[in-house]
């Protein structure tokens, strides 16, 4: 005798190896071609956070906008900043990639990484153009974050990049006890003046 357990599995299995029958209308209505762009958009940005590199190449091959913005104005590339996805932003720059593209708070693809420490997305970004004196609509620099949290390499490398010292992010340095960044912004700031 079967147990209940048993007789469930067994009527599931015997439901689920029936050939289905075609569906006589679409269960969903058709994608206008804004919808499609819309879905492929968000699926590289969800690409860009985890994805493999080949469903990014597709996504791109596919028509997907690069420089596409959420509702918060975040680019995939501001994703991938964040993220310090170095290969997934070789990619996107390669794509056409607006390095300089701001969300809805100024804050730009460098300003995440920066702020994040991701020294070698900071670098890529720096070498292929990105404003290093870009500030948000709260008036901090790209340099006032790794100064307050002591990024020494990404203070460094900003600075080499021309990034103009305030005395808000010496400031912010000297209150968070980072004796040797306020030194760095200081000759910086001198040599600006």
């Amino acid at each position: 005798m079967k147990s209940k357990i048993q007789m469930q599995t067994s009527g599931v299995v015997a439901q689920a190896s029936k050939k289905p029958e075609p569906l006589k209308e679409p269960m969903l209505p058709r994608a206008s071609a804004d919808q499609a762009l819309e879905l492929s958009n968000e699926l590289l940005r969800i690409a860009s956070i985890a994805g493999p590199k080949e469903t990014m190449e597709r996504l791109l091959e596919a028509g997907a906008d690069v420089n596409a913005k959420n509702k918060d104005g975040e680019t995939v590339l501001m994703f991938a900043a964040a993220l310090g996805r170095q290969e997934v932003a070789e990619m996107l720059i390669t794509a056409g990639a607006d390095l300089n593209l701001c969300d809805k708070n100024g804050v730009a693809p460098l300003m995440r990484a920066a702020g994040a420490n991701f020294i070698g997305m900071a670098r890529l970004l720096i070498s292929h153009g990105a404003d290093a004196n870009a500030s948000d609509r709260f008036g901090e620099t790209t340099i006032f974050r790794p100064a307050m949290l002591g990024f020494r390499e990404i203070v460094e490398a900003l600075i080499a990049a021309g990034a103009k010292v305030d005395d808000k992010a010496i400031h912010i340095a000297e209150m968070n006890g980072h004796d040797e960044i306020v030194e760095m912004l200081k000759i910086a700031k001198e040599r600006c003046l």
